[in-house]
């Protein structure tokens, strides 16, 4: 059988025929297209009448493999979601065969009410392999799919090794996951990887530019603070903390501060106060720390002023501290570098101070470049898409470092100094921003003076005497004082500062010249444009082909791109193709290029080792023959009632549960625990256990907004009216602190917004609802098991009616994301929601556009006027 493919280079040939071959898990560095590969897969097994499926691609994914597959290979890709299949088109088109690229939430129904053919299905492609855990949502989806499906091919891809070594035995963990046994691994530094690439290499410049000297000392002051953050975790969390091989490096990496917080989450209620914000100020000192490479000075100082500012206005509770970090001599040194940048005064008086507006070392070397390149001399422009077109390419890693760019490049046109036009916008708008905030402070100290004033009223006390003579209380000045004594301190500064912006702004205005510019317009040709794009991963592939630039300009490091060019370069050798990689030499972006590189390399070589020590993995084909004793009883349903019998079944215990909940990990814990689940659309409750038993599930986030918008005393409201035992099941998070905020953390007197409070009145208004704590999905498995052994099993049908008006159809579903907002909405409760839903309101557009008198039809005169009013409420009142 000819095999359709378009694969040009060696080693994805040898990949794509490794993969085909055998049902595997294939590990790529970034890079070096993965999607390309993957799409050739499922063009490969896309036969007349087969059903291929395509999990866990997000909407980038399916853009590439959507153009590859159609544009390259003559396949269609088909998307499903929530908005282009409905229920009933889904089943038509899964009969029809072809590819599908579903989402894991519907997908994982569709298997459970037989929508889809399990047993029709070809195989699965699973992308982004290494986000598989064995509670997901697709490694549920895989399971459903090797149950009835025994034949059927599985083949996963991933580009990140890293997450395959986080934990013990991760690989192997991953490949039972995934019902797979071989692993197929190519880093860069494979053989035939490095032969493909190697044989046409594009044209490399390095530009390694020098920090100033102030941002080299702004760096050291920040490396040292973290230095010292770090140094204090370590000596309050040392047994909760595996920092041994700890050094700078490592705390450059991009989830440095992710991997601390991961590893104090299950004690986090053990934690001080003051380590938790020492993991908050690794975070701030890693942003500041990019800030420095990518943010220009004004930018930088306006950052730097307002961590200041949050401090120092009280922007903390009572109990805690400002961080540590900026009562060091590194931060006070930082901060006058920073606004030494900005402007300064050689003699240190008040009238001498001038605009200095240090530009990044970056700019210059970026014009010379764009210089070099207009001064070339071109041959010949041509528009065959076997070459290069002479536009210029110039890649950033963030969004503000482009417009950043494009104001730049947009005024060096019209200035003597470069940046002398931005960088004078920026200060003014800096400036701007400080009188903001003097406002705004004066205004808030107005409104504290006149409440102090009100309650300094001339009234007799309770033993007789005046209020202005108060009884001194011990203790009480400090803590009462300080956030006032900061805020005024801050308020002192910032005044002092207004002659200084009226010195500075003066000189603006001076020393700005107008100049009349071109107002003309000519349409420019694209293959003579300048393009500035942010890395976007596998859409930087796209871009390179779509372009086809003759000339690019990295702004920013980043190693997966340079992989991408080696792969555009080796693919379409006859394309002539200069790259500019700008960096700054002894920095920490330099640093962190040469450390992820580094970290990347030897995460494959821990792979390598890890999959030739691997025992054999057991995967379905190894359980599916069990044995009958173990099947027979773990099909036994012991049920003790009256004078105690058991009954033996072959079918699964049933658990009726919400579609909505199908994005938790609850509903895969509990078919893995020899449940059988089964998705319905239920008005009242998320699981239902039995006839009797109805549960509601809150995480802690959704516990806490259900309380202040209410919406939970609707939910236990209803509950208490169709079920018997109304449940209300509180979940934690897997590894995560399992403890309601200590009574420390609250204020001295527990007020009614309040978790506890709003707990304490809910059941106090239902006294029959029963309050379940979890710590984690599997704790929660296990409970529902013991409510179970008692009770019988729930019928779907009457489960899904429950709420149901006289003569409602239950499976004319509707559009849950609406109705989920909808429901946020104040005023709408479970009682009038319905109302809305089954009038004439097509959508939340509508319903914004509705009149006072259909509300007041729909949900009641009072709530409907206030709902009127509520969408017309102008979101700031302007004096």
């Amino acid at each position: 059988m000819d095999i359709p493919i378009h694969l040009t280079l060696s080693y994805q040939k040898k990949i794509f025929n490794e993969v085909i071959n055998e049902d595997g898990l294939c590990v790529m560095a970034p890079g070096l297209s993965l999607l390309q590969i993957a799409a050739n897969v499922l063009a490969y097994f896309a036969v007349p009448r087969s059903l291929v499926l395509l999990v866990g691609a997000n909407s980038n994914d399916n853009e590439l493999m959507q153009r590859e597959l159609e544009e390259e290979l003559g396949k269609t890709l088909q998307i499903v979601n929530t908005e282009t299949m409905s229920v009933d088109k889904r089943e038509k088109a899964y009969q029809d065969g072809g590819i599908f690229s579903v989402t894991s939430r519907i997908l994982v129904m569709d298997l459970l009410t037989h929508i889809i053919p399990t047993e029709n299905i070809t195989g699965l492609v699973l992308l982004h392999a290494d986000r598989i855990v064995s509670t997901g949502t697709e490694a549920f989806i895989i399971r459903l799919y090797r149950e009835k499906n025994k034949t059927g091919f599985i083949k996963a891809f991933s580009d990140d090794p890293e997450r395959f070594l986080m934990g013990i035995n991760a690989l192997s963990n991953a490949l039972r996951c995934m019902f797979l046994r071989h692993v197929f691994i190519y880093p860069r530094f494979h053989v035939d990887v490095t032969e493909s690439l190697e044989k046409t290499p594009a044209d490399v410049i390095e530009l390694n530019v020098d920090f100033t000297d102030s941002q080299k000392s702004i760096q050291s002051c920040l490396l040292s603070c973290i230095e010292a953050t770090v140094r204090e975790l370590r000596r309050y969390n040392s047994a909760y903390l595996d920092m041994e091989e700890w050094n700078i490096d490592s705390a450059l990496h991009r989830s440095f501060d992710v991997t601390i917080r991961r590893q104090l989450d299950p004690v986090w209620h053990r934690v001080s106060p003051k380590s938790k914000q020492l993991v908050g100020d690794l975070s701030t000192l890693k942003f500041l720390l990019n800030a420095l490479i990518s943010y220009d000075c004004v930018s930088f100082l306006k950052i730097l002023d307002t961590i200041i500012l949050s401090v120092r206005t009280g922007g903390f509770s009572s109990n805690a501290q400002p961080s540590p970090w900026l009562m060091l001599d590194s931060a006070n040194t930082m901060i006058r570098i920073a606004r030494d940048r900005v402007y300064r005064s050689p003699t240190g008086s008040m009238d001498e101070y001038y605009p200095v507006l240090e530009e990044q070392p970056k700019w210059s070397v970026l014009r010379d470049v764009l210089e070099e390149i207009s001064h070339e001399n071109i041959l010949h422009e041509s528009n065959d898409p076997e070459f290069s077109t002479n536009s210029i390419l110039i890649m950033c890693s963030e969004e503000r470092t482009c417009l950043q760019l494009r104001d730049y490049l947009s005024t060096i046109h019209y200035d003597t100094k470069e940046s002398f036009k931005m960088m004078n916008s920026r200060l003014m708008d800096y400036f701007h921003w400080r009188e903001q905030y003097r406002n705004m402070s004066n205004s808030i100290s107005k409104i504290e003076r006149n409440s102090k004033e009100k309650q300094n009223t001339p009234e007799t006390s309770r033993k007789g005497a005046p209020a202005s003579k108060r009884r001194r209380v011990r203790g009480g000045g400090i803590a009462a004082s300080r956030s006032t004594t900061e805020s005024n301190l801050a308020q002192d500064n910032f005044s002092k500062d207004i002659r200084l912006e009226k010195l500075l702004l003066s000189q603006i205005s001076k020393s700005t010249y107008t100049q009349e510019e071109n107002e003309s317009f000519e349409v420019l040709s694209d293959t003579n444009s300048i393009y500035i794009y942010t890395y976007n991963y596998e859409m930087d592939t796209l871009l390179l082909n779509s372009l086809r630039p003759r000339f690019i300009i990295m702004f920013d490091s980043d190693p997966d791109f340079i992989r991408r060019i080696e792969v555009y370069k080796a693919t379409y050798p006859q394309r002539a193709t200069r790259v500019y990689f700008i960096y700054y030499g002894g920095s920490v972006e330099e640093q962190k290029y040469l450390y992820t590189v580094r970290r990347e390399k030897d995460s494959f070589s821990k792979l390598i080792r890890e999959r030739s020590n691997m025992a054999v993995v057991l995967t379905g084909e190894n359980e599916r023959f069990e044995g009958q004793e173990t099947k027979f009883l773990r099909n036994v349903n012991t049920r003790i009632a009256g004078g105690g019998h058991v009954s033996v079944t072959n079918e699964k215990p049933r658990i009726v549960v919400d579609l909505r909940e199908f994005r938790s990990s609850l509903p895969s814990i509990l078919h893995g625990n020899n449940f059988s689940v089964i998705p319905c659309q239920l008005l009242v409750g998320d699981y239902v256990l039995s006839p009797n038993i109805c549960v509601e599930r809150k995480s802690i986030r959704d516990l806490i907004q259900s309380l202040s918008s209410g919406r939970l005393y609707s939910q236990c409201e209803a509950m208490l009216e169709h079920y018997e035992v109304p449940v209300l099941l509180i979940e934690f998070e897997q590894n995560q602190t399992f403890t309601s905020p200590p009574f420390s953390d609250l204020s001295t007197e527990i007020g009614k917004s309040d978790v506890q409070s709003k707990l304490v009145l809910l059941t106090i208004a239902f006294p029959k609802l029963r309050i379940l704590w979890s710590s984690s999905a599997y704790a929660t498995s296990l409970m529902f098991q013991d409510l179970k052994s008692l009770e019988k099993e729930p019928d779907p049908a009457v489960a899904a009616s429950i709420g149901l008006e006289a003569g409602q159809d239950s499976t004319n579903t509707y559009n849950q994301a609406p109705v989920d907002l909808l429901m946020g909405l104040p005023y709408i409760s479970m009682k009038n929601y319905k109302n809305v839903i089954y009038s004439d309101v097509i959508n939340i557009q509508d319903a914004c556009e509705v009149d006072e008198r259909k509300w007041s039809e729909l949900i009641g005169p009072e709530a409907g006027r206030s709902l009127y009013t509520f969408f017309r409420k102008k979101l700031k009142d302007y004096e």
